[in-house]
């Protein structure tokens, strides 16, 4: 059985106290083949703008190292975009307008519930789908959200999906577990993750145009390409029914409420 590693990240919180308006997860499935593809384009990429394989790549951070060092942050997301391009993984994201959940009397442990069951379930859809034997590593955050990914894990891992006729035993064989690291594990698809978490946003802004193309820096716009690119499309010429009914399942980009 193929090996599959799933890399989940969020923007904002969902505490209403929280300046953050939104709170965005994103996710990327990667097989292991495809993994070192990856690795070794990020770490050529941060050799050429950062002079080491190691620079953790960090979104603000990121940015302001390229401005003090006198490079063009546009070029390194160019740079970026053509390299992942044709590697194969893709991506998934569910965003939350806290505003509207307030008034739909949502607490934060419901944006926190739905939003890690929508990532969970179509990451179980897919690795089922595709006989995988999946891995999640997920950047530790704060000990409530942490808590909530813990605890849909456990929740798939005990109950399954009745309805897609995926049961515990599925989700134990093809999900078989769960760890926490911090940018410093150097994770090359932790940090892209990241990144792409960073744009969900941007997503959303333009699509109920409350921003226009032109308001977006071209660094953000690359990064949102690769992030549009990468979303996963149902293969709609399956023709194993099982498969193509779990593909059909998935909703790679989910907004709440």
């Amino acid at each position: 059985m193929e090996k599959a590693y799933i890399f989940v990240d969020e923007t904002g919180k969902s505490d209403f106290t929280h300046q953050s308006k939104f709170f965005c997860l994103s996710a990327i499935v990667i097989n292991e083949r495809n993994r070192e593809k990856l690795k070794n384009a990020l770490e050529s990429l941060k050799l050429k703008y950062f002079g080491s394989k190691q620079y953790v790549l960090h979104g603000s951070e990121l940015r302001r190292k390229l401005k003090y060092s006198n490079k063009s942050e546009l070029d390194f997301a160019k740079d970026l975009r053509t390299l992942v391009s044709p590697i194969n993984f893709f991506a998934l994201c569910t965003l939350t307008d806290k505003l509207q959940a307030k008034a739909g009397n949502w607490t934060k442990e419901v944006i926190l519930e739905k939003s890690y069951s929508m990532i969970l379930s179509n990451l179980i859809k897919f690795v089922v789908a595709k006989d995988y034997k999946g891995q999640i590593i997920a950047e530790a955050s704060a000990h409530e959200q942490d808590l909530h990914l813990y605890r849909n894990f456990f929740k798939f891992m005990g109950n399954g999906i009745q309805r897609l006729n995926i049961t515990s035993k599925d989700v134990k064989k093809h999900v078989t577990s769960i760890m926490y690291v911090t940018k410093q594990n150097e994770d090359c698809e932790t940090q892209l993750v990241d990144l792409l978490a960073g744009v969900i946003l941007l997503k959303y802004e333009l699509k109920r145009k409350v921003k226009e193309v032109g308001d977006i820096s071209g660094f953000e716009l690359e990064l949102l390409k690769i992030l549009e690119d990468k979303l996963f499309v149902a293969n709609i010429n399956c023709k194993d029914k099982r498969k193509k009914k779990l593909y059909s399942e998935i909703t790679s980009y989910k907004k709440f409420p």
